[in-house]
């Protein structure tokens, strides 16, 4: 499990290496052979090296179209997809219900109307809850839910840091819908049909209606047109 994840970052880390060892009249190279990565930098000194043994970039590649997820070592035949839920609040859900299920949810410290508050557009509603400061369980820290006519569109948990840890969050949720659609450094992210699950640094969960997402993303982007043209009609009447 973890050499995979190590292969990763060790990959991530060898390009930024390589600029400040030049700038040290230092020599950088990455050797990759069967199933092991050398890393080797070389100066007036002398040279070191560290390899890696375990799956390379291309073996993990192979080991997922293979139907083994390359996280856990695990077979992902029993994969599901992405959630749509955390405990009794999905997304979908109308704010009233929403409420409900976070008032009979005490790991949420909930606290009410108090908690609730208008966003910029019309019908755009948020709530934001502090269970590290108001609810009596130790893994949840601020959370906020945000609506789109009236309907749950975007969860943020963020995860108490002291109790859990990035890698643990990541391996258990590999195992559970298989290897991330996209891995890079700031998170890691699940989609399907209809919905996106990220897990962000330092360590929040967020789950987002993706055709929600992509319906505010074209009309964005429509705005954005619209607002150029006219830019370029002033500019021509000039």
């Amino acid at each position: 499990m973890k050499i995979g994840f190590f292969v990763f970052s060790f990959l991530f880390l060898i390009p930024a290496v390589l600029p400040l060892a030049a700038q040290n009249g230092l020599t950088a190279s990455i050797e990759q052979d069967g199933d092991s990565v050398t890393g080797t930098i070389s100066g007036e000194a002398g040279s070191a090296s560290v390899t890696i043994s375990g799956p390379t970039k291309g073996d993990i590649a192979t080991r997922e179209r293979g139907g083994v997820n390359p996280a856990t070592g695990k077979s992902t035949a029993s994969v599901s997809a992405p959630p749509s839920s955390f405990g009794d609040v999905s997304i979908g859900m109308d704010i009233e219900s929403v409420k409900k299920a976070l008032l009979a949810d005490r790991r949420f410290g909930y606290r009410g109307e108090r908690d609730v508050s208008l966003l910029a557009g019309e019908n755009n509603k948020l709530i934001e809850t502090d269970a590290a400061r108001y609810s009596p369980y130790p893994y949840l820290d601020r959370c906020w839910f945000q609506f789109v006519d009236d309907k749950l569109y975007v969860m943020s948990i963020n995860l108490n840091q002291e109790k859990l840890d990035h890698y643990s969050v990541f391996s258990s949720l590999c195992e559970k819908y298989g290897a991330p659609t996209t891995l890079n450094p700031e998170k890691a992210e699940w989609v399907s049909d209809s919905m996106i699950v990220d897990l962000e640094r330092p360590l929040c969960i967020k789950y987002t209606d993706r055709k929600v997402f992509d319906r505010i993303q074209s009309e964005s982007g429509v705005e954005e047109t619209v607002a150029e043209q006219n830019r370029e009609q002033f500019l021509q009447g000039i």
